[in-house]
């Protein structure tokens, strides 16, 4: 979500997005560091925020905010059969979309650029 005037920095947006949308608190969290800013092909600039969540969290999804939640294992996601890329043309520009298909569910758009960026600085 966009950061408010009382957000003091990119994690503080982010923990108050959690909150209001899946009911993650603060106390919670282990915040480990950031990922690369990452750019929409709508214009927002996203800055991801990584994290360690407690072993007994249980999402209440806000209805208003969110259709699902769903956990993937981090082994899934580093497979690279799991990962399909396809070149899309948006607005005379060349841009590669990505995809990660769960059993059920797509991942694709900000959401699988941001994993793809994850899974990179893992291996590095």
């Amino acid at each position: 979500g966009r950061s408010d005037a009382d957000d003091r920095d990119a994690l503080a947006t982010a923990l108050r997005e959690s909150a209001e949308e899946i009911g993650l608190h603060a106390a919670s969290v282990e915040p480990l560091g950031y990922l690369d800013c990452f750019d929409t092909i709508s214009g927002y600039s996203v800055t991801p925020v990584v994290a360690r969540i407690a072993g007994d969290f249980l999402a209440r999804p806000n209805p208003d905010e969110v259709a699902e939640v769903f956990e993937i294992p981090l082994a899934w996601l580093s497979d690279p059969l799991n990962l399909h890329a396809r070149q899309v043309d948006y607005r005379g520009r060349a841009r590669t979309i990505y995809e990660f298909k769960p059993a059920g569910h797509l991942i694709w758009g900000a959401t699988a650029g941001i994993l793809v960026n994850l899974l990179a600085r893992m291996r590095t």
